[in-house]
Order: C-alpha cells, then sequence, then structure tokens
C-alpha cells in the first residue's frame, strides 16, 4: 500500500480532519478503531505511514509502537502520533517509544500533510546505500538487519531506535569526529526539508543520546556551542 495513509483512532475526527486533504494530495486515507485491525491491515500489506491518537480504546499508543518496533516486517514503518492534549508528556513518551513524530493541536490538515511528507522523505545518506555494518567505538549499526548493537563489558546491548534516529546514527557512525550544522545534518537526513527546524535534529539526537548512555556505549554525539554536533569517543573510553 504505497501511498496509504492508515489512520488508528476511536473516532471518525482525525480522519475525517484529513481526508479531502490527502486525498487531494494524491493519498489514500484508511480508518481502522482498534489495534488489533491495525496489526490485520499492516500483515496483509504495510501502509507509507500510520497515524495515531495517544490512545486507542484506552490502550497507550506507545505499546504498540514498542510491538511495531520489535518485529523486523514493521521496524522501519513510519509512525505519527497526534496529540489532542497540549501536554509535552505524550510528545516525549511517543518519541521515546520509536515514533517518528508527534504533533499536537491545534494543527490543519495541511500541517500535517506535511508532516507526513517531512517523515516519509526521510532517505539514507548516500552513503547509506552500502549495506555492510558501519561499527565506531563499542556501536555496530547493520541496516540489513536494522539493529545497532553496543558492546560493552562483554555484553551486547541493542540500542533502541526509531527510523529518523536509526538513519541519524548511521550519519553521524559514517563520519565519526566530523562537526556537522544543523542545517546540514537536516539536508542529509531529512533531505533538506523546508518545514521541519534545527529543534527537530535536537529532539532526534537527544533520543539517540538517552539510548546510548542506557546500553553504556564509549561514543556520543557531542554539541559544538553554535555550531552542529558531531560523533566522538568518551574520555577514558578509547
Amino acid at each position: 500500500m504505497k501511498d496509504v495513509i492508515l489512520v488508528v483512532s476511536d473516532t471518525e475526527s482525525l480522519y475525517q480532519t484529513m481526508l479531502a486533504s490527502a486525498q487531494d494530495a494524491g493519498y489514500q486515507v484508511m480508518l481502522v478503531h482498534t489495534f488489533p485491525d491495525a496489526n490485520r491491515v499492516i500483515s496483509t500489506a504495510l501502509p507509507l505511514i500510520l497515524v495515531m491518537e495517544p490512545f486507542v480504546s484506552g490502550i497507550p499508543t506507545v505499546s504498540f509502537i514498542r510491538y511495531l518496533r520489535s518485529w523486523r516486517r514493521t521496524k522501519a514503518l513510519r509512525v505519527i502520533v497526534v496529540s489532542t492534549t497540549t501536554s509535552d508528556h505524550d510528545c516525549v513518551e511517543a518519541l521515546d517509544a520509536g515514533a517518528d513524530d508527534h504533533i499536537m493541536v491545534p494543527f490543519s490538515a495541511s500541517e500535517l500533510l506535511s508532516r507526513v511528507r517531512s517523515v516519509t522523505r526521510v532517505l539514507p545518506p548516500p552513503s547509506a546505500l552500502r549495506t555492510w555494518p558501519v561499527t565506531f567505538g563499542s556501536v555496530t549499526l547493520d541496516r540489513i538487519s536494522r539493529r545497532v548493537i553496543s558492546r560493552a563489558d562483554g555484553k551486547e546491548i541493542e540500542i533502541r531506535l526509531g527510523p529518523i534516529g536509526f538513519e541519524l546514527l548511521h550519519f553521524f557512525l559514517s563520519r565519526p569526529e566530523t562537526l556537522f550544522a544543523r542545517d546540514e545534518i537536516l539536508r542529509a537526513v531529512w533531505r533538506g526539508d523546508t518545514s521541519l527546524s534545527s529543534q527537530n535534529v535536537a529532539v532526534q539526537i537527544s533520543l539517540i543520546r538517552a539510548e546510548m548512555r542506557r546500553c553504556a556505549a564509549n561514543v556520543a554525539i557531542e554539541s559544538v556551542k553554535r555550531q552542529g554536533y558531531r560523533m566522538v569517543t568518551l574520555s577514558g573510553n578509547h
């Protein structure tokens, strides 16, 4: 289902909000009301993207996102969570679970479609076309298995990332010790989408850092004031 947006919502309001604009833009929009129904659709053919609310039938959406990220078939499926509240908690929880983006009310159908285009346009940088694993320090990223592993103290721990975080980490691991400005990162990983800002880069880097700390990786994405970011080895862990 190449151009299908699958909406998962208890009600039809989100579906109706984006239906006309999405169809005008060339997308097909499908609506399901439960996660089992969404899973049945996905098991038949993968949609372009899922658009979901924070809770569906009283079940946290983050649980379904984690389920999707745990399977190889759906590990890279794009997900946007639409929050009906203005709480930052929903945003942080969704992104931490592996969502690619989060949008809060109020928003227009055109803004939501812009986010859909942004997320689905995230492509590997040219160097990512190679398929063999990339390693820097204790971290190895494998594009074929879509896994990132940190090897520390004789243990292997998986670094859990959503599709955008995966591509962003690959960008840095492929170019260690190289300083990149935020707009360079946006151009390379998000293909220069003008609807995005440096905050999108900062949020994804924050999620990557949290995972790498959890896994005791000996490398990190370093911030350089007013200049950008680079991947470095941590002091004392060479």
